[in-house]
């Protein structure tokens, strides 16, 4: 179950769209939550509200793991 502060990824990016959630709201009997992109990923989002059924829990990725993404990121 998905909890303020939880840390998921988007189901349609799972490796570049980590990060934790926040502040649950019901928009139209849908639970949406506050998306807030791991700091650490080179690519800056600003926060945007998610339905809860497009991300999944997960545990954050190593800092390794981060930055082989970002310059993979960068290559593309």
């Amino acid at each position: 179950m998905l909890r303020d502060g939880s840390y998921v990824h988007m189901v349609l990016a799972p490796q570049t769209r980590r990060g934790t959630i926040h502040t649950k709201i019901n928009h139209k009997n849908q639970p949406q939550f506050v998306f807030r992109l791991d700091p650490r990923f080179d690519d800056h989002l600003r926060e945007f509200f998610i339905n809860e059924g497009d991300v999944v829990e997960c545990l954050p990725p190593s800092d390794a793991e981060v930055a082989a993404i970002n310059a993979f990121v960068k290559k593309g």
